[in-house]
């Protein structure tokens, strides 16, 4: 499936993907690693991490919003 949401922690650390599937994926930057791989009921529209990069929150289609 093809990306519909990106986002970037702070530290350039940690990068979130997000798909109109559902799925959010989460990798190390520097590795490439999978981190978290989640499936939502509902398409992933918009991803932010927190400041500290230890939260992300994701908006779903539907208007719901997750924190993961």
């Amino acid at each position: 499936p093809r990306a519909t949401a990106v986002a970037v922690s702070a530290d350039e650390a940690t990068v979130a993907v997000g798909s109109a599937t559902g799925r959010v994926m989460v990798f190390a930057a520097g590795t490439g690693r999978v981190l978290t791989d989640l499936v939502f009921p509902a398409g992933a529209r918009a991803l932010a991490f927190a400041p500290s990069g230890r939260a992300l929150a994701a908006g779903l289609d539907g208007g719901r919003v997750v924190l993961i």
